[in-house]
């Protein structure tokens, strides 16, 4: 999945991150919802809700984000 970056308003430099919020985790957020959904718009009314998720998510461990997770997460807290 790449960068979504002409989505994001956060710094050039960012790259994916989780586990807190801010410019990784928002690229990161954005990108997922976008590459699970193919919709640029939907991403960006998402993107909030997704990032929240990943906050919880711990920086130190790999994870894993199946497209009906997502899908379910998005539809309970989006």
């Amino acid at each position: 999945m790449l960068p979504r970056r002409e989505l994001s308003n956060s710094n050039p430099k960012a790259s994916f991150e989780w586990g807190y919020t801010g410019h990784g985790p928002y690229l990161l957020a954005v990108s997922l919802v976008a590459d699970a959904y193919g919709d640029d718009e939907v991403a960006l009314e998402y993107q909030t809700a997704v990032e929240e998720l990943l906050a919880d998510f711990d920086q130190h461990e790999d994870w894993r984000l199946e497209a009906g997770e997502l899908d379910e997460y998005i539809r309970v807290f989006g």
